[in-house]
């Protein structure tokens, strides 16, 4: 007999279960897990915005007064040097008949000319204002610099070669003796950006703005150079095509400008980290893609000549007028430093100060001193940055 019921329980096992299984499966119909109900309500409400379905992943962070009308300003002082890469306007030491005496002796020691660029003030100008809509904001900030740069050839160095280059007339100059020579840049830089970003938590001290916009900037490019050397030749076809070489006394005057419009796309992102209340280190980068026109180039070389009887007159040796040109260029900004904000007033206001670096890199921007197109050089600016920002 008990072998009989063991052989029967399995058998009221199965049925036991089967009786069961309605009761839990109605339970669990009436008490559904949040899943279940959200599913549930999203079938009844085909397209509809449930409040109770929407989770904040990156709250928004501001900063945003208590009563205000969600305007800022922003005022950043800057004192920056402006490097242009392609500032070479002449170089001296090499071999010629008249710095070395015998054939085997070397060439003098010499070096490349180059501009020396100088710190300079400047100041970039910002309005803002949140939009109400997801913590995003709009940024408008006006750039303005006027670099300079100046390069001087020592005297009594020995021969030098500048930028000469044979022109259209057949004529073409070739400094010797004794020299010396300076030159002088100058340089318009305007900008303006518009930015549309949001401002929002990662952690409870650490805060990303990512932005994107537009860039507009116009800009213009002046070089003088003089060189003066005790004889300069001035070489002319002669009779049955002989070469012609004319002393002539100088100074050689060069002045290359031209003017830049770019206009494009720009994005970002903006990172700030707190290591207290008020008080932490942040940094900004940002890339940029310019369409830009390069307009007004020209280029004019005169060769001075004061003859010993007659009035002076100055020889013109190289007149270039360039057509516009066209091109896509890029450019990267990036800046670190320190940050320190507060409210004020029951946080109807709020001040935030900034004290770091910044750095900018125009790719391939401005033209070398050559007669060859498509030759282009890097622009750098770098230096210290003071920002104050108010919001109310």
């Amino acid at each position: 007999m008990g072998m009989k019921l063991k052989k029967l329980w399995p058998l009221f096992g199965v049925i036991s279960m089967g009786l069961l299984a309605p009761a839990f499966a109605d339970q669990c119909q009436h008490s559904g897990g949040p899943q279940q109900s959200m599913a549930s309500t999203q079938q009844n409400d085909q397209g509809a915005y449930q409040r109770e379905m929407y989770r904040e992943v990156t709250p928004a962070a501001g900063p945003v007064v208590a009563n205000g009308v969600n305007l800022f300003f922003r005022v950043d002082p800057l004192y920056w040097r402006a490097v242009p890469d392609g500032n070479a306007y002449a170089y001296y030491g090499f071999k010629t008949e008249e710095n070395t005496t015998t054939v085997e002796q070397p060439a003098p020691l010499g070096r490349v000319a180059t501009i020396d660029s100088k710190w300079g003030p400047g100041v970039k100008l910002g309005l803002g204002a949140h939009l109400g809509h997801d913590g995003w904001d709009m940024f408008l900030r006006y750039t303005y610099l006027h670099p300079k740069g100046k390069g001087k050839l020592p005297v009594g160095e020995g021969e030098f070669s500048a930028a000469f280059s044979a022109n259209p007339g057949g004529r073409y100059v070739a400094p010797a003796g004794e020299s010396w020579g300076s030159a002088d840049w100058k340089f318009q830089f305007h900008v303006l950006d518009l930015d549309l970003g949001r401002n929002s938590y990662l952690s409870p001290f650490l805060t990303v703005r990512p932005h994107i916009g537009l860039k507009f900037t116009w800009q213009r490019d002046e070089m003088d150079i003089c060189l003066r050397s005790t004889k300069f030749n001035l070489s002319s076809a002669g009779p049955a095509g002989a070469k012609v070489v004319t002393p002539v006394t100088g100074p050689y005057y060069s002045r290359l400008d031209y003017d830049i419009l770019g206009v494009g796309l720009r994005c970002g992102c903006d990172f700030s980290w707190f290591f207290c209340k008020g008080f932490g280190i942040y940094g900004d980068f940002a890339w940029d893609v310019l369409w830009t026109s390069y307009y007004d180039q020209r280029r004019v070389d005169k060769l001075h000549e004061e003859p010993s009887s007659g009035d002076p007159v100055d020889i013109i040796v190289i007149n270039t007028e360039d057509a516009k040109y066209y091109a896509a260029k890029n450019l990267c900004e990036f800046e670190c430093g320190f940050v320190w904000e507060t409210w004020l007033c029951d946080d109807d206001y709020h001040v935030e100060a900034r004290l770091g670096c910044e750095g900018q890199v125009w790719i391939n921007w401005i033209r070398d001193l050559s007669l060859i197109r498509g030759s282009y050089s890097n622009l750098s600016f770098y230096g210290p940055k003071a920002t104050v920002r108010f919001d109310f």
